[in-house]
């Protein structure tokens, strides 16, 4: 795992799931542990590294819920192991912009004024 990234990606059927693993509460990391059969962190974050399936659950079922699934159960996460890729990114996927007025409607702007 490289150390200088903290965000984690999910990629499913196009879809894509990001996790600031440093922006996890203790408490939260306590769960993920429970639910990782006693992992510790340090075994969870490199787990992922190693293709373990019980910590890449774990992290897929935490990246979930953070963007928004918050009544998923972690029994109800299930996938074939070569559906899902994930990995280490710089950043969180960026959110599309909304199209300026311009972009939305480029023949108007290109229309010659008269004068």
């Amino acid at each position: 795992m490289d150390r200088q990234l903290h965000w984690l990606r999910f990629v499913q059927d196009g879809r894509a799931w990001d996790l600031d693993v440093h922006a996890l509460w203790v408490d939260d990391t306590i769960a993920l542990q429970e639910l990782a059969r006693g992992r510790t962190w340090a075994q969870i974050l490199a787990g992922l590294d190693v293709g373990d399936m019980v910590a890449v659950k774990v992290m897929w079922w935490a990246a979930r819920r953070a963007n928004g699934e918050t009544a998923l159960r972690f029994e109800d996460v299930r996938f074939q192991w070569h559906t899902l890729a994930y990995s280490w990114v710089d950043d969180p996927t960026p959110v599309p912009e909304p199209p300026t007025a311009a972009e939305a409607d480029p023949v108007s702007e290109a229309a010659p004024t008269t004068g």
